[in-house]
This record gives C-alpha cells, structure tokens and sequence, in this order.
C-alpha cells in the first residue's frame, strides 16, 4: 500500500483482488455451512424435501418459472382475445372454428396450469383468488363445448354456452392476477 506523496492513501489493486477473493471464500464458506445446517436439520429429523418441494424451488428460483408464468400469462392474453373476437363477430355468425379455437386455448391453459397447482406449496386445504378465477375461466369454457358437441343446436349464438357464458368475463379477473403474477418482481 502506498501514499500518493500528499498523504492521502492509495490501496494498490492487488490487495483489491486479495480483498475480493477472500470475500468470495467467506461467502461460499457461509454457503457451505447452510447447506450443511440444512441437509443435518433433515437428516435428524429424518425427512429430507419431497421432490414436489425440490421441484418447486427450483422453478420458483429459476428462469424456468419466469417463463412459465409467462407462457400462462400469454395463453391467457390470446383467450381474452379470443372472447373479444367472439363477441364482436356477432351472435348469429360465429363460425364452429372459433369455437373449437377457444376450447383448445381454454384445454391448453388448463394443461399448463394443473402441473403448476401440484407444485404450489399452498396448503391444499385453501383455495387462493388466482385459484378460483382460474377454475372459473376454464372449466365453463370446456363445458360449454361439450354441451355444444352433445347438442348441434346451440352453435351459432354468443349465448349458446347457456348460463357458462356469463362466467366468460372471469377471463378479464384471471388475466389481471396473471399479468400482476408476471410483472411481481422475484
């Protein structure tokens, strides 16, 4: 270390690097001795983390969840557009396509999302907002499809989904706590 000749002190940048390494090596020692403390408190006790606990940490900590809840998030933007492009063609010319459209949007949200409850940590016993606007937006969907399949009749009119399509709108609900679920620092 040396004096710059007007007394002020000028820390060379070799002991910088020393300074650094060896905070690194504390860290990854205090890292070390967590993961000891951790994997000991399990062995006590005789359990160790279930897979569906490992599993959801990783993707809770990784960029897989990131863009999990992101593809959620754009598969439930597209069916919000899908609603939209139903209602606005008008109840007496809705083609079957849209129809099938929606549905397979509506199976593919569906699809995603249960893999995602299953490793949600939440007690099964409790049934969160997000939890209820998502059964809500996907099961009357497929249901009105399949009410639609049994009886030919109904195709052809925004309503034909019966009471189903008043829940339709819970899209918009399930679309905001997705989007606050994306844009959620963390």
């Amino acid at each position: 270390n040396g004096s710059d000749g007007g007394g002020r002190f000028t820390p060379d940048l070799e002991d910088d690097f020393v300074d650094r390494d060896a905070a690194a090596a504390r860290a990854r020692d205090r890292d070390d001795e967590l993961r000891a403390t951790a994997f000991h408190t399990h062995a006590v006790a005789g359990t160790g983390p279930t897979l569906r606990e490992r599993v959801a940490f990783y993707i809770d900590s990784s960029a897989v969840g990131r863009g999990w809840r992101l593809l959620d998030f754009v598969l439930n933007a597209v069916l919000l557009v899908s609603y939209i492009n139903l209602t606005v063609i008008g109840p007496s010319n809705i083609p079957m396509f849209y129809h099938q459209v929606d549905a397979m949007l509506t199976a593919a949200l569906l699809v995603q999302w249960l893999p995602m409850q299953w490793l949600s940590l939440v007690p099964d016993t409790s049934l969160t907002p997000f939890e209820l606007f998502s059964w809500i937006a996907i099961l009357p969907v497929l249901a009105a499809y399949m009410l639609r399949l049994a009886e030919p009749s109904y195709w052809g009119t925004i309503l034909d989904a019966g009471n189903f399509a008043y829940l339709y709108p819970f899209r918009f609900w399930r679309f905001h706590l997705t989007l606050l679920r994306v844009v959620r620092p963390g």
